[in-house]
């Protein structure tokens, strides 16, 4: 089932470019998903459906922040590096 949802995903994005969001937050969400999981399993909360959700908004914030912050000043420095070189 995973794979097939998969494939449909990746076919929906390539169908539909358009609709995709104009700040990749992916990496960011690498970064922190596990630390936010880890958080949840630690606490007890991990008990319920609703947890997924919880964790997946919550994984977000800190996503996208820190790809709007830390992501567009590291791409200056290194247009700026570039530049110069």
């Amino acid at each position: 089932m995973g794979s097939f949802a998969q494939r449909g995903l990746i076919g929906f994005s390539y169908r539909f470019p358009r609709l995709a969001p104009g700040t990749d937050v992916s990496y960011g969400i690498f970064l922190y998903h596990m630390i936010i999981v880890n958080i949840f399993i630690q606490t007890g909360w991990a008990e319920s459906r609703a947890t997924a959700a919880a964790v997946i908004a919550i994984t977000l914030i800190p996503a996208y922040v820190s790809t709007v912050t830390a992501g567009r000043w590291s791409r200056k420095k290194k247009a700026a590096w570039e530049k110069a070189a």
